[in-house]
């Protein structure tokens, strides 16, 4: 997937070269920006000075790879690669602490409803999305993440979605104000909403009011990148109505979700796949502090 390893603990800055993925070819980026940095060419896959770096290879950007769903760390699905190479480093034999847990939900719960997931992920114990992973032809690299829906008419407002926690627990907030953008692959069936959940929301006022942005999925994969001014309150939401806006927020995320669309038409298959999620422009720091 789009970065294979954060190599070396923290002290690395991380380039990424020509790797094929179809039309798209991504520049040369920066993974962390910390002094006393070894520089790593994940194109030759060899450690090279920094005189020898090519006069065209300056980095434009801080990413982080948030997760390419290849669980390369001893870690499971249900922890994203950004918690899962912290863990590693900090908590080598209990990289779970590192939290970045996913997740799935619908209405079924909370909302007595009965809409579906597919394969379902969800118990009385909570979520496992093990069964979501795929590793075949319908992959992006190696492998993916590929979860159905079905929503159902039982309650109101159906709904069903996946995300998962960006670093730590429900109590870790990242500070997103310097992100350029979220980007990641997806492919599939319907459209959904990309969702930022902020501590702001969550302090005062109601959870439908999260920011977000609503996306189209194709039969192909596609790269979407999803700026800070394609970011907006929920329709309808209080969040709207007060007239708030991302750099209200935008200091305080911790959890992104896709998940279905309000007012979406009921017993249709939905399709949902996704890999190589990474944000641009904000540094591990911001991340995890």
């Amino acid at each position: 997937s789009l970065c294979e390893d954060y190599l070396n603990d923290l002290h690395l800055l991380y380039y990424v070269k020509s790797i094929d993925y179809g039309n798209y070819t991504p520049q040369w980026y920066t993974q962390v920006d910390f002094s006393g940095v070894k520089i790593y060419d994940i194109a030759n896959e060899v450690f090279v000075e920094q005189e020898n770096i090519a006069s065209d290879s300056t980095p434009v950007s801080d990413i982080i790879i948030l997760d390419d769903f290849e669980n390369v760390y001893g870690d499971s699905p249900n922890q994203n690669t950004l918690a899962a190479k912290m863990g590693s480093i900090l908590y080598p034999t209990e990289i779970y602490k590192a939290g970045g847990t996913w997740y799935a939900y619908s209405d079924v719960k909370n909302d007595n409803g009965n809409s579906e997931i597919q394969p379902n992920p969800l118990s009385n114990t909570g979520s496992d999305i093990s069964p979501l992973i795929i590793n075949n032809d319908e992959s992006l690299n190696n492998s993916s993440l590929s979860v159905g829906f079905t929503l159902r008419n039982q309650c109101e407002y159906p709904f069903a979605g996946i995300g998962f926690l960006i670093y730590g627990d429900t109590a870790n907030f990242q500070d997103l104000s310097s992100m350029e953008k979220l980007s990641f692959w997806a492919k599939g069936e319907g459209s959904f909403r990309v969702k930022f959940f902020s501590s702001h929301d969550d302090e005062n006022l109601n959870d439908k009011g999260h920011f977000g942005k609503n996306i189209t999925l194709t039969s192909e994969w596609v790269l979407y990148e999803i700026k800070p001014s394609d970011i907006t309150a929920q329709s309808g939401s209080d969040t709207e109505t007060q007239g708030l806006s991302w750099s209200d927020a935008h200091t305080k995320i911790n959890k992104i979700h896709f998940e279905t669309l309000q007012g979406q038409e009921v017993n249709i298959p939905l399709q949902l796949m996704l890999d190589d999620i990474a944000i641009h422009g904000v540094s591990l720091e911001d991340i995890t502090k």
